[in-house]
């Protein structure tokens, strides 16, 4: 099981689950997070700071994930890193 806080920075991923309250999972989602989505991580794990990602799908604006939630985040890997 890898979370989105435990991957690199420019590796495409796809989200598989949230593991977090509905509530969260609402705020995602409106925030356009969703499942089976295709994103990649444009920040690296800073110490302290959130996690960045963009939305490969539709190539829309990055959103700031708290670390907390984003350990929370089941992702899949997809290929290798991007340049």
């Amino acid at each position: 099981m890898i979370t989105l806080l435990s991957i690199d920075k420019n590796v495409e991923f796809m989200i598989i689950n949230i593991n977090s309250g509905k509530s969260a999972k609402h705020k995602l989602y409106t925030m356009g997070v969703h499942t089976n989505d295709c994103y990649i991580k444009t920040i690296g794990n800073g110490v302290g700071g959130p996690v960045i990602i963009q939305n490969k799908s539709n190539n829309s604006t990055q959103i700031a994930i708290g670390r907390e939630l984003a350990d929370k985040i089941i992702v899949e890997v997809k290929g290798e890193e991007v340049v």
